[in-house]
Formats: structure tokens, sequence, C-alpha cells
């Protein structure tokens, strides 16, 4: 597939403009996190802390993904989006005074999704 001009100039202008030194840090904090966790988590489980490896691996990965689209994304479209979106977490934010509401560490700012629990002032 060819690029017309402008096209392939803006394309490859994205890649000069990453960050690599600062990806790389990131990265490198990552795994040592990574390390301290397993050696934390290994006497508390059967599995010496695999399974719980897997799902903060899997986290990461995922996280790399999420990260990787947002840095090549042009983020301006979500100035037409951002008051909607900051309405839609206070409704989100009222929901925990319903029963869906349930008290957990202490206090119910939590909402139960049956299969997870989430906290709406994460986005907020």
């Amino acid at each position: 597939m060819r690029f017309s001009g402008i096209e392939r100039s803006q394309r490859i202008d994205y890649f000069r403009k990453f960050d690599y030194l600062l990806m790389g840090v990131v990265l490198v904090i990552t795994a040592i996190g990574l390390v301290f966790l397993h050696s934390a988590m290994y006497d508390m489980y059967e599995d010496n802390g695999a399974s719980a490896m897997t799902v903060q691996v899997a986290g990461v990965i995922l996280g790399i993904i999420v990260a990787l689209f947002f840095c090549f994304f042009d983020y301006t479209i979500f100035r037409n989006i951002c008051f909607p979106f900051y309405v839609f977490n206070l409704f989100v934010m009222l929901l925990v005074f319903t029963p869906l509401g349930i008290e957990n560490y202490g206090s119910r700012s939590w909402i139960d999704l049956y299969v997870t629990t989430y906290q709406p002032s994460e986005l907020m």
C-alpha cells in the first residue's frame, strides 16, 4: 500500500517523536516491580505465586498495548466527549447509594458488578 507524501511523513514523525528512553525506563521499573512482587508472593501460594504472577504479567502486557495505542492516537478528539464522560461518571458515582453499591474495605464506595467490583471514583 502506498502512502502519499504527507501521510508518510506524518506517520514517520510519530515514531521520531516517540520517547524511547521514557518507555525503556518504565519497562525496566515494571520488570523490577514484577521481580519484587514475585519474591514477596513466593511463599504465600502453593504454586509459589505462579498463578498470581500470570495475572500480573497479563496486566502488564495489556497495559503496554493500551499505552502504545494511545501514544499514536490523536487525543484531541477527547475534547468533544469530556463533558458527557464527566456527567456519566457522576451518575455512576451515585450508583454506590443504590443496591448495587457495597461496602468494601471499610467504605461504601464500590459497585458490585457480580463478576468483579468497581470503584467509580477511579475515573474522576
